[in-house]
């Protein structure tokens, strides 16, 4: 959701995955590393997991992408944020990447009641941070 390209800022009130429902990607088609996308200064109300997500063989489960505010002149995105993010199901990452990742997005409430997990080389939770503004850094948790 969201375009890093023209600038298209989406605000979305709430998105839900059901129970019982599964989104499972076994595969990465070129950069698309991802099973769940947020990027382009968009705006998430409320997220909410309550079925299972995974994913396998170099993809990230849920990503959350901070396009650079401007880039050459160009106006882009901005910052990602969902403000209230909650985890009733499964998030997974399996082989490699994250369950999570945070790559200069911001989560303002953040509430896990039942698993997110790693298998293999993969991380739990990974958060970036890079910009102009600040120092690169990030931070992987593993479980």
């Amino acid at each position: 959701m969201g375009n890093k390209d023209n600038n298209s800022i989406v605000n979305v009130p709430k998105i839900t995955i059901e129970e019982g429902a599964i989104l499972n990607r076994t595969i990465q088609n070129g950069k698309q590393g991802w099973n769940i996308l947020f990027r382009g200064g968009s705006t998430i109300e409320s997220f909410e997991n309550n079925g299972t997500i995974s994913s396998s063989n170099n993809a990230d489960t849920v990503y959350l992408f901070t396009d650079e505010k401007t880039k050459n002149g160009n106006s882009k995105g901005g910052q990602t944020v969902v403000r209230n993010f909650t985890n009733k199901g499964t998030i997974e990452s399996k082989d490699n990447n994250a369950a999570l990742r945070l790559q200069g997005a911001k989560i303002e409430t953040f509430k896990n009641e039942k698993l997110i997990s790693a298998t293999g080389n993969a991380v739990a939770i990974k958060i970036e941070r890079n910009g102009q503004n600040s120092p690169k850094s990030h931070y992987q948790r593993r479980c």
